[in-house]
């Protein structure tokens, strides 16, 4: 009973991540991928030139960076899945560290929420 329990769990595991590329694959235009078929970063472009939200992917999948680009370059503030910031607002990439533990999880709380909806619809919300 135990080992049913198991491989039903995985299999859960895998059918999310399928869904989650799936949308993924679905929502940005370009999608670029490493060697083993994973997701290495996903984009949409607009007159030969990135625009709109940018998702950059770890090795093993996970998202780690979502920022938005406008007319090719980088654009306001972008998060990332460990807590810190980086302002493009002056396009010189400063990047930040909120000072204390409850802003780092703040921003990746921001960010998981973000990805989420970016994956099921409410973009609208977000794009410029």
């Amino acid at each position: 009973m135990r080992y049913i329990l198991i491989i039903g769990l995985l299999l859960t595991s895998f059918s999310s991540k399928a869904q989650e590329r799936d949308s993924v694959v679905k929502y940005f235009d370009r999608v670029e991928y490493f060697s083993d078929s994973t997701i290495k970063a996903a984009y949409r472009m607009k007159d030969g030139k990135q625009n709109g939200f940018f998702v950059q992917y770890a090795g093993n999948g996970s998202p780690v960076l979502i920022g938005q680009y406008i007319n090719g370059k980088p654009t306001g503030i972008w998060k990332t899945a460990a807590g810190s910031l980086i302002n493009y607002a002056d396009y010189r990439g400063l990047k930040l560290t909120p000072g204390c533990g409850t802003g780092i999880n703040q921003v990746k709380n921001d960010f998981h929420q973000l990805y989420s909806m970016l994956l099921t619809g409410y973009r609208e919300r977000y794009e410029r």
